[in-house]
């Protein structure tokens, strides 16, 4: 590794004590290593639907159908694809995410605060659940997820030395860090599908900010809506609440990518499942869906081409399509009506 937290392969993007995990992989050849990693996805990911499934007829009845169609969603949608086709180790991240919810719903707060630390290590933003932990009085549980997430970046240093763990944090600050969450009104959506970040629309609105401006204005925005969402939690569902908002403003805040949607499914399936109220349900149920739409101004042209429509009616659309999709892609629209349904429910709750 050079002083950039890079080498001449490319750039490894986790903390160093993650390469404890990966190094495994280097035993086979690329093919067998991600086929591994595939099927170590498709377990994560097969875990995580089966709580949704036994969490929703803890409260309810559930068909086979449903269980069904639950098992696939986390397996086969759009969001879930991605991380599969990628090797992302976020179907991974995902279970440990529902494993310390389930976790904590048993009052087992030390393993909760354990499992949340160590799905934060690699990407980092998942630290934010401390909020929810402090937000639940889970002292211990906080508690926990600081002496993990700690202890983890201290094995970091130990095994493989202060140096590569510095470079790591010099590296994480001065080349990717919040910088990748901002986007610039003349970028093409065409090039930034996946982009979820509220720092989208915000650059549109405000061009003349700064990286940091941007951060700040997307902490002002979404911390309030946190606090509303906390408060006076009582019962499951409110509990699932105040974890997917937590989940979305994590999402949204920090990373730029649609691959980080698999984090949300949990709390918002079973809450889909769960909400009696119609417009409440309705508003998860969009989300559901546009958080796995994948839409950008050249594929809705061909789509119109390929219906034989005039050409000027085509340009016409994608003329007020493209500026559309250039202040906010789909998938963060439906990362927004998440957060709206967690709202509506903490308003007529």
């Amino acid at each position: 590794m050079n002083e950039q937290y890079s080498s001449q392969h490319g750039e490894f993007i986790y903390p160093p004590v993650t390469l404890l995990y990966f190094a495994v992989y280097t035993l086979f050849p690329f093919t067998i290593a991600y086929g591994i990693q595939l099927v170590v996805s498709l377990v994560a990911a097969s875990y995580a639907a089966w709580a949704a499934v036994q969490t929703i007829r803890t409260h309810r009845s559930l068909s086979r159908t449903d269980s069904v169609l639950i098992g696939l969603f986390f397996l086969f949608s759009a969001c879930s694809l991605a991380a599969l086709s990628l090797g992302q180790i976020n179907l991974l991240l995902l279970a440990l995410l529902v494993f310390g919810y389930r976790r904590l719903a048993d009052n087992e707060q030390l393993a909760a605060g354990a499992s949340f630390a160590v799905a934060a290590i690699p990407k980092l933003f998942p630290g934010l659940l401390g909020l929810y932990l402090l937000s639940r009085r889970a002292w211990r549980a906080a508690l926990s997820a600081i002496a993990v997430g700690v202890g983890g970046m201290l094995v970091g240093a130990l095994v493989f030395g202060y140096e590569l763990t510095r470079n790591y944090f010099v590296w994480l600050v001065t080349n990717r860090g919040i910088k990748t969450g901002t986007l610039s009104a003349s970028t093409p959506p065409s090039e930034d599908l996946y982009i979820v970040t509220l720092m989208r629309p915000l650059a549109n609105v405000f061009p003349s900010l700064d990286v940091s401006g941007y951060f700040v204005l997307s902490l002002v925005l979404l911390l309030p809506v946190l606090g509303y969402v906390y408060a006076g939690v009582s019962g499951v569902r409110d509990d699932l609440v105040a974890f997917l908002a937590t989940l979305v403003v994590m999402v949204i805040l920090v990373p730029p990518q649609l691959i980080y949607g698999v984090f949300i499914y949990f709390p918002l399936v079973v809450l889909y499942y769960l909400t009696h109220d119609h417009r409440r349900r309705a508003i998860f149920g969009v989300s559901l869906v546009l958080i796995n739409v994948i839409f950008v101004p050249e594929q809705f042209a061909t789509a119109l081409q390929a219906l034989s429509l005039p050409s000027p009616f085509v340009a016409d659309v994608i003329g007020v399509v493209r500026p559309l999709l250039g202040f906010a892609s789909v998938p963060l629209l439906g990362f927004l009506a998440a957060l709206l349904g967690c709202v509506v429910h903490r308003a007529t709750a």
